[in-house]
């Protein structure tokens, strides 16, 4: 009814992909009663209820997003086809089993595939070799052995304590020289702000605080 006697239709629902659906619900039933006639129809964002941020939304319109609402209705197809269908089934035939649904089944699929491969894993042993060495001006720094008698080392080239041992032995009455030295610039982004639970691990790891004093 308020439509009738509007200039034009505002729609402002929320600035996310349920919110862009909602949105065009409104439009289509609207469109289905007629109520719209020539009216314009415009759809605004915004992400905090402010004057400022209200006024930019109106003053910058645009129409409703059609790819956002194939994405709405891809989301609802997949949830009839995967929740709606596989939960009855896992009732039935899995008393006090919980739902299926188009993002929980496939993270519990990754999730049993990782434990798969941890219980599949063998052990293999390997040794690395590194040793502190000293420039002539007595500054110590740690060098790590990446080649043996011509040959690049892999990871799993010293299989055992002998073969790190015989290593060893040749290595150490050798003498040592830097041919190169290469410099370049590092970067390194600060981590994540903490929630509630990694500053609790970390806490713990790093100081041995518990919950209840990092809180």
């Amino acid at each position: 009814k308020s439509v009738k006697d509007a200039d034009g239709l505002i729609l402002a629902t929320d600035p996310d992909r349920e919110g862009e659906a909602i949105s065009w619900h409104v439009l289509e039933v609207l469109k289905q009663k007629r109520a719209l006639k020539d009216k314009p129809v415009s759809r605004v964002v915004f992400n905090a209820i402010t004057k400022a941020s209200v006024l930019d939304a109106m003053a910058n319109p645009r129409q409703i997003d059609a790819p956002l609402v194939d994405a709405y209705l891809a989301r609802r197809a997949l949830d009839y086809l995967v929740g709606f269908t596989l939960s009855p089934v896992l009732w039935r035939k899995l008393p006090g089993a919980r739902s299926a649904g188009r993002v929980q089944s496939v993270a519990l699929r990754l999730v049993c595939d990782r434990e798969l491969e941890i219980e599949r894993f063998i052990r293999e042993e390997y040794w690395q070799i590194a040793a502190i060495l000293n420039t002539p001006r007595n500054d110590s720094f740690e060098a790590r052995l990446t080649a043996f008698a011509g040959k690049k080392l892999q990871k799993l080239d010293i299989a055992n304590k002998a073969q790190a041992d015989d290593i060893k032995a040749m290595l150490e009455g050798a003498s040592f020289k830097a041919l190169s030295v290469e410099a370049k610039p590092t970067k390194r982004n600060p981590g994540p702000p903490f929630t509630t639970s990694t500053l609790q691990q970390a806490a713990s790891s790093g100081l041995g605080f518990s919950a209840t004093r990092t809180m």
